[in-house]
Parts: C-alpha cells; sequence; structure tokens
C-alpha cells in the first residue's frame, strides 16, 4: 500500500461531493424547468386525458 496524504485526500473527497451535488441540483433545476414549461403541462394534460378516455 501507500501512503495517504491528508491534503489531496480531503481535496478528492471535496471534489467528489461537489459533482454529485451539482448532479442532483442538475436535475432538481431540470425538473422545475419542465413543470413550469406550458408545453410539458399541455402534453401531459393530454396524456391524463388520453389515459382517462382509454379507462
Amino acid at each position: 500500500g501507500g501512503d495517504w496524504q491528508l491534503g489531496p485526500t480531503l481535496l478528492g473527497g471535496g471534489l467528489g461531493l461537489v459533482a454529485v451535488a451539482f448532479s442532483l441540483y442538475v436535475v432538481y433545476l431540470l425538473e422545475i424547468v419542465k413543470l413550469t414549461s406550458p408545453r410539458a403541462r399541455r402534453r401531459e394534460a393530454a396524456a391524463r386525458e388520453r389515459d382517462r378516455q382509454s379507462a
């Protein structure tokens, strides 16, 4: 094994956490955009209407 060094280990862990947090933020942001998009809202409403008619 090698010798672990605190600085690079913490830096790598911190960068990993930033990457995961950024990924979650982007997913959250895209969901917000989808919910506020009139086209997406109309498409979902049309899909619900089709489901209701076929039931």
